[in-house]
């Protein structure tokens, strides 16, 4: 019983440390006057951390399938709100040449990534392969950075560091833990 315990309160500190670093980087949003943006972008980790739960729990299902429909379910919902937002032809008015490079974010920024998380799922706890997901959105200000020069704000440097240490934590400290119990 006593292992549990403090198995589980490492999983709670490790993401509690990620989300005061999440919570760093939003802040700074808020303050630049962007809320309405950071609240629907909630929406997305709690997704996500919807798959990750289910992806454990069925974890003896298949979910690729799953997720092929959800991504089909996902682009029919996104072109039918284009109408909703007042887009002449909604989200589906899209020429030749931004079609091909829609379909090529979908497949290298998506679909791949996606598929192997759902592999992965399955053979890692489900609060590291959150955080390491988490890495995601931390680095995708990094490339913008390194291709063309954008500046990073101090509170993205510092909220994403935060981050990246919980991630480490929880990779490492879950390898260190398993070897001290063995």
């Amino acid at each position: 019983m006593g292992n549990w315990r403090k198995t589980r309160a490492c999983r709670v500190g490790r993401c509690s440390l990620a989300l005061i670093g999440v919570g760093i980087i939003a802040w700074d949003g808020i303050e630049g006057g962007r809320l309405i943006g950071i609240v629907i972008s909630l929406g997305v980790p709690l997704g996500f951390a919807g798959q990750t739960l289910a992806l454990r729990r069925y974890h003896q299902f298949d979910m690729v399938p799953a997720l092929c429909v959800g991504g089909f379910v996902t682009f029919f919902a996104a072109g039918t709100m284009g109408f909703f937002a007042g887009h002449v032809g909604g989200g589906f008015n899209v020429s030749p040449r931004e079609a091909l490079l829609l379909a090529m974010m979908g497949i290298l920024q998506l679909s791949i990534p996606c598929v192997f998380f759902v592999r992965g799922a399955r053979s890692v706890p489900a609060v590291t392969a959150a955080l390491v997901v988490m890495l995601d959105a931390v680095l995708n200000p990094l490339w913008p950075w390194l291709f063309i020069g954008e500046k990073l704000g101090e509170p993205a440097i510092f909220g994403g560091a935060i981050v990246i240490g919980a991630v480490i934590i929880s990779v490492i400290g879950g390898r260190w833990t398993a070897r001290r119990q063995a």
